[in-house]
């Protein structure tokens, strides 16, 4: 395998692991109530909950840098959870309300993804779990529409060959 082709998959890997794999941070067992005192929900208030990867690309240029998380919904908005490393806890993320979302996609390819358009872009959640909590999304009222595509890890730039010229 050349480092060309390398450059590509080594992303692919990394996402399709932490999408599918478990996360040192996310037990569904305990999560939950560690997700609602991070948001200040009352406790059994989230509804759904899973570690998840989030990016968000263009509309056009479907890539994004992924990055770990735990994507959660009660009965009113959908929660992506940050991990803060360094404080060992959840920390509220983004937080949106249902009635906000336009719609709500479903993509099943290399991963499983939810895709909201937001900003002028996509946001994307890589989750094992992702076709349970699209049907959630669309319970609640969230329109659904067909995916434009899969969202894409975005590849690190190749490395820069420099040349130097060494007088004898």
């Amino acid at each position: 395998m050349n480092l060309r082709s390398l450059r590509y998959w080594l992303p692919l890997l990394a996402a399709l692991c932490s999408a599918g794999c478990a996360t040192p941070f996310y037990d569904a067992k305990t999560a939950g109530p560690q997700i609602e005192t991070a948001l200040g929900l009352a406790p059994g208030s989230v509804a759904f909950h899973a570690a998840c990867q989030f990016g968000q690309a263009g509309r056009v240029n479907r890539a994004t840098e992924f990055f770990p998380a735990a994507c959660a919904a009660d009965a009113e908005r959908l929660y992506v959870v940050e991990w803060d490393e360094a404080k060992k806890a959840y920390r509220a993320g983004m937080d949106v309300p249902f009635a906000a979302l336009e719609s709500a996609s479903y993509y099943k390819g290399l991963f499983d993804e939810v895709q909201l358009p937001i900003d002028g872009g996509v946001l994307s959640l890589l989750t094992g779990k992702a076709q349970p909590l699209h049907a959630y999304l669309v319970a609640r009222g969230v329109k659904d529409v067909p995916s434009a595509g899969e969202v894409l890890a975005r590849a690190p730039p190749a490395p820069t060959t420099i040349y130097v010229y060494i007088p004898r």
